[in-house]
């Protein structure tokens, strides 16, 4: 059985999703390949990396004096035409076509991820019937052109009708399709899927990421904070984020949360593009960036809690690698965190999203309101999370196409 993987790019948490899935399957001896438009990975076996043909010189001339040709750019034109706040919009037109592709070609089952930027929806669903997979990292497939509900909410006014009319074309387009099954990574996003006119005659199943338990593991938090240089006697706070200013991901909640915080014996470690904001905070630490597993690993070891403040999210790996290593969550009720937190067991979920519960649920944490057991916090994760689980679960949906 031939598997090819596609996503827009080879890094970012959908991508890192992505990836680890394929590495899996390939330890299953499944014919796994993976597919991206922009990327430059080198270590990532059976790897292909296709920029997308671009729109041809006189269309793109004729784009630029105003007279959009193709119903990509046609489209364009008029979102670029609305006023609006929001984190990402996409459309589901490319210029490109992969429907002939070697690898779609070959492939008994197309799996696909985050593919905005890079698959011309309408085109591939009339022109390749084969099996599809789709993992479901945000909302954008069964949405029109936002990924998230809050941008949808905030921005329906000016866009109501370009979103309930790329809504149609989606719909439409996978109608026309009836070998396809829909993965939610969260029970949040498998329900959110199953009740969308889009997606509602598909068949949905519930699977977890795909997490490196023999490196997001237990480890000594002492032992982790001297090999990194971190104090010994303050309780860490830890914040992960690709882009710290990404505003669904509630950093400004946690600034705010901490210039409130009667107590000041904790330090708060912020990994990821560096913020201005972080120089606010009189206890913080900036890492910036970090790449490698393992030592990513050994930071959410080292912290007492994890703080992800987002105001939406689907089912971060951050959270996912957080629990492995035996590290509590605070975190709001929202998305696939409610689904996954139990106050007082593996962390503490704060119902309102406000940076005073925020602040009230961090100072608790200082103050030992709750006793974790980082041991059993782990150990619990690595048989959830377990990625020999999760393959079995995604080679059972490939094989179910063909019984």
């Amino acid at each position: 059985m031939k598997i090819v993987h596609i996503s827009t790019y080879d890094s970012g948490g959908a991508a890192v999703a992505a990836i680890r899935l394929h590495k899996e399957l390939l330890k299953e001896n499944i014919e796994s390949s993976f597919l991206c438009a922009y990327g430059s990975k080198e270590d990532i076996p059976n790897y292909y990396q296709e920029s997308p043909v671009k729109t041809p010189l006189l269309y793109r001339v004729l784009n630029k004096l105003g007279i959009p040709i193709t119903q990509n750019q046609k489209y364009w034109k008029r979102m670029q035409a609305l006023e609006g706040t929001f984190e990402i919009v996409t459309l589901p037109f490319q210029d490109a076509d992969f429907s002939e592709h070697p690898l779609v070609k070959e492939a008994d089952v197309i799996h696909f991820h985050f593919i905005a930027y890079f698959i011309d929806i309408p085109s591939f669903m009339k022109k390749v019937k084969k099996p599809i997979v789709w993992t479901l990292h945000d909302m954008n497939p069964f949405s029109g052109c936002f990924h998230y509900d809050n941008d949808v909410k905030n921005n329906i006014k000016n866009f109501k009708k370009l979103e309930d009319e790329l809504t149609s074309i989606k719909t439409k387009a996978y109608a026309s399709h009836d070998k396809m099954k829909i993965v939610g990574p969260s029970h949040w996003m498998k329900e959110l899927a199953e009740h969308s006119k889009v997606f509602g005659d598909k068949e949905h199943v519930q699977i977890y990421y795909c997490i490196d338990t023999n490196v997001f593991k237990y480890r000594d938090k002492q032992e982790m904070r001297v090999k990194h240089q971190l104090p010994a006697d303050k309780t860490i706070l830890l914040f992960v984020s690709a882009d710290i200013d990404n505003y669904r991901k509630g950093f400004d909640l946690l600034v705010k949360a901490a210039n409130q915080l009667k107590s000041q014996d904790y330090l708060l470690l912020c990994i990821g593009k560096v913020s201005e904001e972080t120089k606010s905070i009189s206890n913080c630490q900036n890492l910036g960036s970090i790449y490698d597993e393992r030592k990513m690993a050994e930071i959410y070891a080292a912290a007492d809690v994890f703080v992800m403040p987002s105001r939406e999210d689907n089912l971060p790996n951050t959270m996912l690698e957080s629990l492995c290593c035996g590290t509590p969550m605070i975190t709001f009720s929202n998305g696939g965190m409610k689904d996954e937190v139990v106050t007082g067991e593996n962390g503490v979920l704060i119902d309102i999203i406000e940076s005073n519960k925020l602040m009230e649920a961090i100072e608790n944490v200082i103050n030992n309101k709750y006793h974790f057991d980082s041991e059993a916090i782990s150990e619990n994760a690595q048989v959830r999370y377990n990625p020999k689980k999760q393959v079995k679960e995604q080679i059972e949906l490939y094989q179910s196409f063909f019984n």
